[in-house]
């Protein structure tokens, strides 16, 4: 029986490179975004392992509602990642009300509400596999970077509590912290003070996660930071 991973964030970046690495590793593979053009134009370029559903990860009701479909789809789920992020790098006074609401409600209550409802649904097979992507900003504050990095903050302390409660249904939780990666986060908004070709590569986060979908079950790789060798945090 073929393995089950569904991805947040799933159109772009990290999560479309997910997406192709595990297709082409014969996983059954769920795409998760609120992008469903670019999913579908995967679905027809990937095939019959690839499914998809419209996610807004910020609703605690749309989240619900997908998961009930995916359990009843799929039954279970072996992998799951939460990659979904929404990044502005801006002084805390040009921040507006809807800057800080959206950056809040998916970067850190986007991953609350993903991971309650697979739980309330019973998605996870017994070592199961949750894998969170945080950032190095949530391990020490970036200048620039106040919300994000309190979103990033406020996901490392929900892994390490609702880590702790998972262990004991045999799910295991590992928080990712990358340095920059070369993705569209960085644009004309949203500048790298630095040569992006240096940078990670969509590819790196997605070799590390594959190592650690593939630990064996007995195995708990808690947290892992992981940076371009132009950057030091």
């Amino acid at each position: 029986m073929a393995p089950v991973i569904a991805i947040t964030g799933a159109s772009r970046g990290v999560g479309e490179d997910l997406v192709r690495h595990f297709i082409s590793q014969n996983w059954i593979t769920i795409g998760l975004s609120r992008n469903t053009k670019k999913l579908s134009e995967l679905q027809t370029e990937l095939g019959n392992n690839f499914f998809y559903y419209e996610l807004d990860v910020s609703s605690g009701d749309n989240v619900n509602k997908i998961f009930k479909q995916i359990k009843k789809k799929f039954n279970r789920i072996n992998a799951f990642v939460n990659n979904a992020a929404i990044f502005k790098w801006s002084s805390l006074e040009k921040c507006t009300d809807s800057d800080i609401n959206s950056i809040i409600d998916t970067n850190l209550k986007g991953s609350i509400f993903t991971i309650r409802s697979a739980i309330k649904q019973k998605c996870f097979c017994k070592g199961g596999r949750i894998i969170n992507i945080s950032s190095v900003a949530g391990l020490h504050g970036i200048e620039g970077q106040a919300i994000y990095s309190a979103s990033k903050f406020g996901l490392k302390g929900f892994s390490e509590a609702v880590g702790q409660e998972l262990l004991h249904q045999k799910i295991l939780l590992t928080t990712i912290y990358p340095g920059g990666i070369n993705t569209p986060l960085w644009n004309k908004k949203n500048e790298y003070p630095g040569d992006t070709s240096q940078l990670l590569k969509p590819g790196d986060i997605t070799s590390t996660i594959d190592f650690i979908v593939h630990l064996p079950n007995n195995v708990y790789l808690k947290d892992i930071t992981i940076f371009p060798t132009n950057e030091w945090h």
